[in-house]
């Protein structure tokens, strides 16, 4: 699995930020060109991931700092695709998408092995 750090809640990249917006620095360890500032850090870093390294078929996670378990989780080819680019640099809703016809259900591990 692929680690996505997600970092302290910062305003931009600007030092001189004074609130904080949601927007969350990112890193993964083994691909330095992969980081930034981001209201989304895993789905942007799977953008990078497949642009910069060619990655698909992957899975990325979205990690705190100090943390061994992942908060979200999606393969990179997903997460890269699953982006609403905004339009003049605005944030715009987008159509409702049923996220259970784009993936697929699966059983959780402790679950399967327990029936």
């Amino acid at each position: 699995m692929i680690r996505i750090i997600k970092g302290a809640v910062v305003d931009g990249a600007k030092p001189d930020a004074k609130r904080n917006h949601g927007i969350w620095a990112y890193r993964a360890d083994r691909y330095s060109l992969v980081c930034g500032f981001s209201h989304q850090p895993l789905l942007d870093a799977c953008r990078q991931l497949k642009s910069l390294y060619g990655l698909s078929g992957e899975i990325a996670g979205l990690f705190r700092e100090g943390r061994d378990t992942p908060d979200l989780t999606c393969s990179v080819e997903k997460g890269a695709t699953t982006v609403k680019e905004p339009k003049a640099g605005k944030v715009a809703f987008g159509r409702y998408v049923d996220l259970s016809m784009v993936f697929p259900r699966t059983p959780e591990p402790a679950l399967a092995a327990a029936e």
